[in-house]
């Protein structure tokens, strides 16, 4: 492939992101290698920086995503930033929903959405000058390891196409090592070190979390809070309001409306707002003006119990996970 020098100028809500640096050696390393690994500090702009940077230097990029929530809200923005509607040169794919047009040459879409087109007769058009992201993939799940496995086949088997890994906290040297064994083929790593802002870590106990976020929120400082089901969300969230904490108190997780999940993402109230989500807000999504995130460390996961049944379970989260 040829080194392309398209005159591409990011949006001013992109190009101050520490992503935009690395763009430059990212599209290099594509131009040689088929399958490379970008890992990031949350809110770097990867997912954001490298869809819309790497569309300027390729015809199509596919940017995956691990849940609904990310694939439409990421589509949205990055349509809004070109001044555009989401459906025309960006768009989106899932399960559920689909804005798109012929013109579309960024598409986000769902690992499972885009797994199961490989698995069809809609399989993703090998060319290589088409780019696949798979963003958030330290995310625990079938859809993207059952992706990653098709998409790496294919490339074995002689597709052209580019794949990049990309994620906050993967283990990149273990996915390195896979993947090198698989295709027999150097993969390269693009670190990006670089945070837009100072973080500090603090450790409290479980019973501590609702006083820990009402003092927040009494020093002006907006709350993200995680909790792993949805009941335990209005539980957090009718603890924070009988303390009758000043400020705006806001759920999100999946089975909300659009309209619902686009509160937890206005930055207008006017005074702390404290948004309490489920996972839905740990990948790939960044909600503006956030001061404070408050981790409970727990996660509903898929088991099986005694008797080989699935069921569901809360357990501890993985560090990678915690840290993101």
């Amino acid at each position: 492939m040829e080194a392309l020098n398209l005159p591409h100028t990011l949006p001013k809500e992109l190009s101050s992101l520490p992503m935009a640096n690395h763009l430059q050696q990212v599209v290099s390393l594509l131009q040689n290698h088929p399958v490379i690994i970008v890992t990031g500090e949350t809110g770097s702009g990867k997912s954001t920086v490298l869809a819309e940077g790497l569309s300027s230097h390729f015809n199509k990029v596919i940017s995956g995503q691990p849940r609904i929530l990310a694939t439409t809200s990421l589509a949205k923005f990055l349509a809004q930033t070109r001044g555009e509607e989401v459906g025309n040169s960006v768009g989106y794919k899932t399960a559920l929903e689909q804005a798109y047009s012929t013109a579309t040459k960024v598409m986000f879409s769902t690992h499972g959405f885009t797994a199961e087109q490989e698995l069809s007769e809609s399989s993703i058009e090998d060319s290589p000058e088409t780019v696949i992201i798979l963003d958030e993939c330290h995310v625990e799940s079938s859809d993207m390891e059952t992706l990653a496995g098709l998409l790496l086949m294919r490339i074995r088997n002689g597709a052209k196409f580019k794949l990049v890994f990309c994620s906050a906290t993967v283990n990149s040297e273990q996915i390195k090592k896979r993947v090198e064994e698989l295709l027999n083929k150097i993969v390269p790593q693009v670190y990006i070190s670089q945070r837009l802002y100072k973080v500090k870590r603090h450790y409290i106990k479980p019973d501590a979390l609702i006083p820990q976020a009402v003092s927040c929120a009494e020093e002006g400082k907006n709350i993200l809070i995680f909790q792993p089901t949805v009941k335990m969300v209005e539980t957090c969230i009718l603890a924070l309001k009988r303390r009758n904490t000043n400020a705006e108190i806001l759920p999100l997780y999946a089975a909300l409306s659009t309209e619902e999940k686009d509160r937890a993402l206005r930055t207008d109230y006017g005074r702390p707002k404290i948004v309490v989500a489920t996972n839905i807000a740990e990948a790939s999504i960044t909600i503006p003006d956030i001061n404070v995130v408050i981790e409970s460390g727990l996660e509903l996961k898929l088991a099986v119990d005694a008797e080989g049944a699935p069921c569901l379970t809360l357990r501890l989260k993985p560090a990678a996970n915690v840290l993101q």
